[in-house]
């Protein structure tokens, strides 16, 4: 589920965020998709995992779209995974795919 400002709000979303919510949507381990202010952390048009796992022990990666000061967005992303290795491989997937894009 992916649980970011709708349309009209949206004012500030990267153009390429539309790619990669299609992206979020079609990787089975992602649960949950949300902004998050600290994800802003990871590099600019990157992924980083959160330094702190989910109460169930589940993995968050966060990513960070930027186009400019103004149009730039951060979200978590809750992940299936409870390992470091599932956090691991979440991460250099999701990576790849966000290469194509950049």
């Amino acid at each position: 589920m992916i649980q970011v400002q709708g349309e009209r709000q949206g004012h500030h979303r990267p153009k390429s965020w539309k790619k990669v919510e299609k992206i979020l949507q079609d990787l089975p381990w992602v649960d949950l998709v949300r902004f998050d202010g600290q994800a802003f952390s990871a590099p600019k048009n990157g992924v980083k995992g959160s330094p702190r796992d989910l109460d169930d022990g589940r993995k968050v990666l966060w990513l960070h779209l930027h186009d400019s000061d103004q149009v730039h967005i951060a979200v978590s992303i809750e992940t299936t995974g409870q390992t470091p290795e599932h956090l691991q491989v979440a991460a250099t997937q999701l990576r790849e795919r966000l290469g194509r894009i950049f």
